[in-house]
């Protein structure tokens, strides 16, 4: 069974991970099998699946002990809106207090041990879970500690505060993509040194005086409040956090289908243009369980295919218009994830440590995975790329081929590309958009050329209206 499962890589001296079909399966190495089926007891017993740890069953076989997790959609924290950020500190907070209850906790305080289903947070390191008086047998957690400290706020010095405290803060001053690098580049077991508080201090634009006096400030309310019990600890972090303002306020696509007097009624169809009649047919026709939808804005299109069935992934690089989306799913309990993913976010993927069991550490290794990449998480039925390939072309430089292997690549079945022409009005009226229009001419950005390109990675290409005139719902099937 295994051996026909990809593995999900990472740096685990428990056990390995690998991705099936329905289901993440979990191998469990000998030296923790007791521990791990005593665990398992405790989350039925407790039913801890409610405190949002991943709905796991225990199984036995002729290949040992295997843990088998639902599975989710694997997003990553670099990726998530602020408010899926701060949501998953509290949830996280709130994780601990809960366990606290039946005396577990968490050996680990990562970000990266949490997905999202949806608008909903979930904690899926299953083996990172562990009676509270188990931690001593950390050894990692034990350098520098004598023995009568409550080991679980070493947990959050190590672990807590450099990768879920202090990119927060950094996210706090509105700095998106020095969050992103650092949640990315530094994140555990990446070979790089953890997220610090010289991260924060090179993160903000207020003067050196004032950036030392907020961070003096910060140190000193964490110090105060360590001194509670480790539950009221949790407690006062979570009103730190709780207080944190994260408005992103508004950008200048924020309100792009007002302005194109398109942000009609979900359920009107008489308002409808072109371009939403012929979605919609799509839609309608090809009824996909998945959908990418890449450039989502506000998501107009992703609520469209949601209310149709599809579990959707809606991508953009405006904060404040995925804050929207986040804010419309949570509330109305839509099967929709925003991700902050750019165009080269889709490709892009990172190395890291494995552990080794010869030697009992971790060490880098060039084909382990810590962050795989877009085109293999995220593959739909159907993937929606509306009004985006003129700012991926004419705008960014983008080779036409490159931007149709991708989009192959992120697509099981099918693939809607609106293609924009050279003679289409916002070219026109704002050429100087578009950084890269000189680059290219009639000749080297056309229709017959994207048809022809499409022809290479899909069997067949209809061709539907779109508004206006000057754009065309381009339908691609494999």
């Amino acid at each position: 069974m295994l051996e026909n499962l990809k593995s999900l890589g990472g740096c685990d001296n428990r056990g390995k991970v690998y991705c099936g079909e329905n289901e993440i399966v979990r191998e469990i190495y000998n030296d923790y099998l007791n521990s791990t089926k005593n665990i398992f007891d405790l989350y039925k017993k407790y039913d801890l699946k409610n405190s949002g740890i991943v709905k796991t069953e225990l199984c036995e076989n002729k290949e040992g002990t295997l843990l088998k997790h639902q599975k989710h959609l694997i997003s990553y924290s670099h990726e998530w809106t602020p408010s899926m950020f701060k949501d998953s500190i509290l949830f996280h907070l709130d994780l601990f207090i809960n366990l606290d209850s039946y005396g577990l906790t968490l050996k680990d305080a990562l970000p990266n041990n949490i997905v999202f289903n949806f608008s909903k947070p979930v904690f899926v390191d299953f083996l990172s879970i562990l009676p509270i008086k188990d931690l001593e047998n950390e050894d990692w957690l034990l350098q520098g500690y004598t023995s009568n400290k409550d080991l679980r706020y070493c947990v959050f010095e190590t672990m807590f505060i450099p990768y879920f405290l202090i990119p927060f803060i950094i996210l706090s001053r509105k700095n998106y993509s020095y969050f992103k690098n650092i949640l990315f580049y530094k994140a555990c077991n990446s070979g790089q040194n953890a997220p610090n508080w010289h991260d924060v201090g090179r993160s903000s634009g207020k003067s050196g005086l004032k950036n030392f006096i907020d961070l003096f400030l910060l140190k000193r309310s964490i110090n105060k409040i360590k001194k509670n019990k480790f539950v009221d600890y949790c407690v006062e972090f979570k009103s730190l956090v709780e207080k944190t303002d994260l408005n992103v306020g508004s950008s200048g696509y924020s309100s792009y289908y007002e302005e194109k007097a398109e942000n009609f009624n979900l359920s009107d169809f008489n308002n409808w243009q072109n371009k939403q009649k012929n979605v919609y047919k799509v839609l309608e026709e090809f009824k996909p369980e998945t959908v990418l939808d890449l450039g989502a804005n506000t998501g107009w299109f992703s609520i469209l295919s949601e209310k149709m069935g599809a579990k959707v992934i809606a991508t953009d690089i405006e904060i404040a218009c995925l804050e929207s989306i986040y804010s419309k799913a949570k509330k109305d309990n839509l099967n929709i994830l925003p991700l902050n993913l750019s165009f080269e976010d889709l490709t892009k993927k990172l190395n890291g440590l494995s552990f080794d069991e010869k030697t009992d550490i971790g060490i880098y290794d060039d084909k382990n995975p810590i962050f795989l990449p877009a085109t293999q998480r995220f593959k739909s039925d159907l993937v929606l790329c509306l009004a985006l390939i003129h700012h991926l072309v004419l705008g960014m430089g983008k080779e036409i081929e490159e931007v149709i292997k991708t989009m192959a690549a992120l697509t099981n079945k099918t693939l809607v590309l609106e293609f924009v022409g050279f003679d289409d009005e916002k070219i026109r009226q704002e050429p100087t958009f578009f950084k890269n229009l000189n680059k290219f001419s009639e000749q080297t950005y056309n229709l017959d050329l994207v048809l022809q390109i499409g022809k290479k990675y899909f069997n067949e290409v209809e061709i539907l209206p779109s508004h206006p005139e000057s754009r065309k719902l381009l339908i691609l099937k494999k």
